[in-house]
């Protein structure tokens, strides 16, 4: 399902009645508890994952050796590059880059692109983010923890805190529909993450 900023700030002001008070707890001061839960969520489970895909063809006709790449969303870890290995060799940088090594047989590659796959923290500004209804479960209780935190109610803080580490022991959260395809022992050749 795809979820508005707008239904998770609602979400996170109907837990406790006192963030209703909008003067107290503007919504900025919400998106920074949403962002913070998306953050503990995805420390429990990978679950948010994207794919990112650059065409290199300019970057070859260009006479480059050497391009790095900047995924668009912070990255929790990579877990697959795609590309054609005879023209193409790609090291994972330290701060979580990639750097792509054009080799020279790359004019003569039939696909001159380099696919990405990477879990991902959401980052605010959002509008919009899918999530399936298991991950919203997860996210609900991760946002709780936040909000609770912040509110310095303990109690209620632990019990969420519980509930995310029991969802992620009992979850079947689903992996990419690639994930399992991606060739690991290949992967962790290509560097460090």
């Amino acid at each position: 399902m795809i979820y508005t900023i707008a239904q998770l700030r609602s979400l996170a002001r109907s837990k406790d009645e006192r963030l209703e008070d909008t003067v107290t707890y503007p919504d900025s001061w919400i998106d920074d508890k949403i962002e913070k839960g998306f953050e503990t969520c995805e420390d429990a489970k990978q679950v948010f994952s994207t794919s990112e895909t650059y065409d290199l063809t300019t970057d070859i006709a260009n006479g480059l050796t050497e391009v790095e790449i900047i995924l668009q969303q912070e990255p929790h870890s990579i877990y697959a590059i795609q590309a054609d290995t005879m023209s193409f060799e790609s090291t994972i940088m330290g701060n979580n880059h990639i750097v792509v090594k054009i080799l020279p047989t790359a004019p003569n590659a039939q696909d001159k692109t380099v696919t990405v796959k990477y879990f991902f923290y959401p980052t605010m500004p959002i509008s919009t983010i899918e999530m399936s209804p298991e991950v919203y479960h997860l996210f609900r209780h991760s946002l709780y923890v936040n909000l609770y935190g912040s509110l310095r109610d303990k109690e209620n803080e632990q019990y969420h805190q519980a509930q995310v580490e029991r969802f992620v022991k009992e979850g079947t959260f689903t992996l990419p529909p690639d994930f399992e395809t991606t060739s690991v022992d290949n992967f962790w050749r290509m560097g460090w993450i």
